[in-house]
């Protein structure tokens, strides 16, 4: 079964997914592409550092346990921490995708899932399949993902309803990749593959 958090811990695991809405919103205001693929790189190297340190020493990984512990998932504690798999997707969503659709993907992530478990977790306590996803929390995604996409990405409605319904879907899931990777490659796959069938 799911390990399912409270609605505190939820809000404070989601506060790097929220503080990181800075980076789509700072993007889509004309930040240079080189210089964000420079700060998400220093920023990957020192999370991918803290990763291998705290594999390789116990020093530091009880340092870690003791700072952040709290936070994690299970499975986190003996696997990489989503907060660096978020950085290193934004990282390559960046480098490889056209800036609408590397905004939308981290958009997508930071606020679009943000608010699923956040929704989730305050108005709905019914869970599908005995899973922590809600219809709520999906629905929450879904709208936050729309809006992130037709506001702040400047995309078509059709373009935003698609990557919406591909954030959603790549939210529910267990296990397996990490939701963030899995959010931002669903959105930045079905754009690409948008794009290319209809432009």
């Amino acid at each position: 079964m799911a390990y399912v958090f409270s609605l505190h811990h939820e809000l404070a695991r989601k506060t790097l997914h929220i503080l990181t809405v800075v980076i789509p919103l700072a993007y889509a205001s004309g930040l240079p592409r080189s210089i964000l693929v420079a700060v998400l790189a220093v920023l990957s190297v020192i999370a991918v550092a803290i990763e291998l340190a705290r594999v390789r020493h116990a020093r530091t990984r009880a340092a870690f346990q003791r700072a952040v512990g709290h936070l994690l998932r299970p499975h986190e504690r003996e696997q990489w921490a989503g907060a660096t798999w978020l950085i290193l997707s934004f990282l390559a969503v960046v480098v490889v995708a056209p800036r609408p659709v590397a905004i939308t993907a981290m958009w997508a992530v930071a606020a679009g899932d943000a608010a699923a478990a956040l929704v989730g977790r305050s108005v709905a306590e019914r869970r599908v399949d005995r899973t922590r996803k809600t219809i709520a929390g999906s629905a929450a995604c879904f709208l936050v993902t729309l809006a992130g996409g037709v506001l702040i990405a400047a995309l078509s409605p059709v373009e935003a309803v698609t990557a919406a319904v591909a954030a959603s879907i790549a939210e529910w899931p267990q296990g397996g990749v990490d939701d963030n990777i899995r959010i931002v490659a669903a959105v930045t796959a079905v754009l690409l593959l948008w794009r290319q069938a209809f432009s």
